[in-house]
C-alpha cells in the first residue's frame, strides 16, 4: 500500500486535507510534494506506482507547533487520521517537485466507543521508519521522514456501515482536530434526470484527467451533503458557484449558505445548447478568500456537448429533405433513376448533391466561424 500524507502547516496542505475529505468517488486529485520527501524507491521510479492502491492520511499537528515555535513552546508529534482510499493514475517527477495523481475511494469507517480505530490506525502508521516527523521534531535529528512511501496494509479498514456513515465518522475526527473552525461537506456527485431516474454521471479518467462528459440542452443535478461542527458556528458563510456561460445556462443556486449542521443542497445546471463541446470547469469557492482556506475549494472538469448521434439525424434528415424537394413523385426513385449506372444517378440527383454540398459547407463555415 502506497501512504500520501499532507499536513496543515501552509494552506495548500490544508486545502488537500479539506479537499480529500470532500471529492465524490472516482474525482482525480493532483498532490504535490518536494521531491527530498518521497521516499527514494518511489522518487527514482515515479512509473513504479501508477495503478497502485493508495491511502490518504492527515498528519495533524503543524499548526499548533506553528504557534508553540513562536511562544518557544514544546513541539508534539502528529496525529494520524486515515482520510480514504484512492488509486494512484499518475506520477512524475519534474526537476525537485514530485506529482502524483490519485483517485479517490471510499472512505474509511473509524466506529465509535470501544470499537473506535484511531489509536490502532495512529500506532499502525508511527511504526513504520519511513513515517513523517514534524519539521524540528527534537527526537529526529532534523530527518522530517518521508510523506509518500510504501508500507503495510493499514489493519481493520473494511467499510462496515455505509460509505455515508464512513464519511461521518471522518468529519467527527477533523472537527476535533486543528481543522475545527474549518467547515465540512462532501460533493455526492453529478446526476443526470430527476426523481426516481436519477442516475449518477461517473467521471472519464485517463491518467491526470478526469472529465465528466454532459450532453447538450440537458439538465444536471450537483448535489452536495454538508455536516460538520463549523457549519452551524458563527456567521452564516458562503460557498460561490463557479460556472462557465458557455457551457450552462444558469443555475438553481448560484450561493450555497452554510449556517446548519446538516443539509443537503440541489443545485440545477441546464445545460447550454451547442453544436461544439466545450470544456471548461465546476467549482465552489469559499467566500471571503482572503481570511485564508476554511472550506473545501472542489473544481471539476466538464464537457458540455450534443450527441454524435443527433448531429448525425440532423445530416440525414437534411438529406433526405434535399433529396424529396427535387423529386416529382416517390416513383421517381425507382422508375426514372437507373441505380445501376452512377452517371444517371448523379444526373438526377444532381440539385440533391449540391443541397447537400451548400449544407456541408455552411456547417463547416459557421464551427470556424460562429455566429454572434
Amino acid at each position: 500500500m502506497i501512504y500520501i500524507f499532507s499536513s496543515a502547516y501552509w494552506e495548500l496542505f490544508k486545502q488537500n486535507v479539506l479537499n480529500a475529505s470532500c471529492y465524490p468517488d472516482g474525482q482525480v486529485m493532483r498532490l504535490r510534494y518536494d521531491a527530498k520527501y518521497v521516499h527514494e524507491s518511489i522518487r527514482n521510479r515515479p512509473s513504479s506506482i501508477n495503478g497502485k492502491v493508495a491511502l490518504l492520511v492527515f498528519a495533524e499537528g503543524a499548526i499548533e507547533n506553528k504557534a508553540a515555535k513562536e511562544s518557544s513552546g514544546k513541539l508534539r508529534d502528529y496525529q494520524f487520521f486515515p482520510i480514504r482510499m484512492c488509486k494512484v493514475t499518475a506520477a512524475d517527477k519534474n526537476a525537485d517537485i514530485f506529482i502524483l495523481d490519485a483517485k479517490m475511494g471510499s472512505f474509511l469507517d473509524y466506529q465509535d466507543g470501544p470499537q473506535a480505530r484511531d489509536a490502532i490506525w495512529d500506532q499502525h502508521i508511527k511504526k513504520s521508519p519511513d513515517r513523517p516527523w514534524p519539521k524540528d521534531f527534537p527526537e529526529t535529528d532534523s530527518n522530517e521522514g518521508f510523506y509518500i512511501f510504501s508500507g503495510d496494509e493499514l489493519p481493520s479498514i473494511s467499510e462496515e456501515r455505509g460509505s455515508e456513515v464512513a464519511w461521518r465518522s471522518l468529519v467527527k475526527r477533523l472537527n476535533a482536530s486543528e481543522l475545527k473552525d474549518c467547515i465540512t461537506f462532501r460533493v455526492l456527485g453529478f446526476f443526470r434526470g430527476r426523481g426516481s431516474k436519477e442516475s449518477l454521471v461517473l467521471p472519464d479518467v485517463a491518467g491526470a484527467d478526469a472529465v465528466y462528459h454532459f450532453r447538450s440542452a440537458e439538465t444536471i443535478v450537483l448535489k452536495i451533503l454538508l455536516y460538520g461542527d463549523a457549519n452551524r458556528k458563527g456567521g452564516t458563510k458562503t460557498l460561490n458557484l463557479q460556472i462557465d456561460p458557455k457551457a450552462f445556462t444558469s443555475a438553481s443556486v448560484p450561493a450555497v449558505l452554510v449556517n446548519s449542521h446538516y443539509n443537503e443542497e440541489r443545485i440545477l445546471l441546464p445545460c447550454a445548447r451547442t453544436t461544439d463541446p466545450v470544456i471548461t470547469s465546476v467549482g465552489l469557492i469559499q467566500g471571503e478568500p482572503k481570511a485564508g482556506v476554511w472550506s473545501p475549494q472542489p473544481m471539476f472538469v466538464v464537457e458540455v456537448a450534443p450527441r454524435s448521434s443527433y448531429l448525425f439525424s440532423v445530416a440525414v434528415l437534411f438529406a433526405l429533405s434535399f433529396l424529396l424537394i427535387n423529386l416529382g413523385k416517390f416513383s421517381d426513385l425507382w422508375t426514372t433513376i437507373n441505380w445501376g449506372n452512377m452517371g444517371s444517378v448523379i444526373d438526377h440527383l444532381a440539385k440533391p448533391i449540391g443541397g447537400v454540398l451548400f449544407l456541408m459547407a455552411s456547417w463547416l463555415y459557421l464551427r470556424k466561424f460562429p455566429l454572434k
